[in-house]
């Protein structure tokens, strides 16, 4: 989960709470599409094995993934996960005033591991949040929670900071 922290420095907002709510929505609605649409491909290039810290696989899985389809990208077998999970009409994003919840529809084998043979939480690894996607995610809400509550004030705000913790 990734908590959001937003503080206003400035100029009063002169906004009312129903309307600050209402900003804070639309950009956590913003912010699950980013993630979807900028983060979440990131899953399945080679080098999400060091930024996510992806349980290994074991050399037998990576010699037949090479052997029948000619690549080691991670969370890519045959590509039917990656290519469910990144359609444009699969985003499930779901605001509210105090955060987000993306919900990842995929094939039946995306929540099927066994932790007794050492499988990797497929899942779990998809949704991995790097420190530098913490960085992104967190200028991406900084600058649309200063924009949206500028436009509803129609005065210009100082600064608002949004830092993405845990």
């Amino acid at each position: 989960m990734i908590v959001i922290d937003a503080e206003v420095k400035g100029k009063s907002l002169l906004l009312s709470v129903r309307a600050m709510r209402k900003v804070t929505k639309y950009c956590f609605y913003l912010l699950g599409k980013y993630w979807h649409e900028k983060i979440l491909p990131k899953h399945f290039t080679t080098g999400a094995y060091g930024e996510y810290g992806y349980q290994p696989r074991s050399a037998a899985h990576q010699a037949r993934k090479q052997k029948k389809f000619q690549h080691g990208l991670p969370n890519v077998f045959t590509g039917v996960m990656r290519d469910e999970v990144l359609r444009k009409d699969n985003q499930d994003v779901r605001d509210t005033s105090t955060g987000v919840k993306i919900h990842i529809h995929g094939p039946q084998h995306l929540y099927a591991y066994r932790k007794d043979y050492d499988q990797p939480d497929k899942a779990a690894e998809l949704i991995a949040v790097s420190e530098r996607d913490r960085e992104l995610l967190s200028r991406f809400m900084q600058k649309h929670l200063t924009s949206e509550a500028t436009k509803l004030t129609k005065v210009g705000i100082a600064d608002v900071r949004a830092g993405i913790a845990g």
